[in-house]
Formats: structure tokens, C-alpha cells, sequence
């Protein structure tokens, strides 16, 4: 059995960009663009490995984001970022 990899971030440039990850040849791999705040793209991100792979065996979240500031510095954007990635992404790809 060949082992396949999924692999979804928003980042599309830089160390994460699937370019960067992108593991050896022998191994199949799905980079999906996903914002993990997001309900409908993690949503279909999820139907879309079902709809190739037909299940999921394992599954690692290892989502997160922060900012460096104290936390009187952070804006409601910053911490819509923060929780919808770190808490709200984790719930729902459970």
C-alpha cells in the first residue's frame, strides 16, 4: 500500500507552501488550501479527501496561530484569528 498524505494551511507561500512540503516521489500527496476558521472550506476540504481517498485513517490538527504582543495589544481581529484557528479549526475537524 502506498501511503498518501493530505496536507491543507492557508498559507500558500513560504515554508508552507506546498512546494516546501511537498514530500518524495513515492509517496501520494493532496495540498488542499483550507482556512481552518472557516466551517465551509474545512467542510469541503474534508469531502474532498473522502471523495478520493473514500475514509480517513488517521488524522493529526496541527493548526495554530499567534501574534506577538502582550495581550492588551491584540485587536478582535487578533483574537478572531487565534480562536477561530486554534480552537474553532480543532473543533471542527473532530
Amino acid at each position: 500500500m502506498q501511503p498518501e498524505i493530505k496536507l491543507s494551511s492557508r498559507v500558500q507561500q513560504g515554508r508552507c507552501s506546498p512546494r516546501a512540503v511537498t514530500p518524495p516521489e513515492r509517496i501520494r500527496f493532496l495540498f488542499l488550501p483550507i482556512d481552518l476558521g472557516d466551517e465551509a472550506q474545512v467542510m469541503d476540504g474534508l469531502r474532498a479527501v473522502l471523495d478520493r481517498y473514500g475514509r480517513i485513517d488517521c488524522a493529526a490538527n496541527c493548526a495554530g496561530v499567534d501574534r506577538s504582543a502582550g495581550i492588551l495589544d491584540y485587536t478582535a481581529a487578533d483574537f478572531d484569528l487565534i480562536f477561530g484557528t486554534n480552537v474553532r479549526g480543532l473543533f471542527l475537524c473532530l
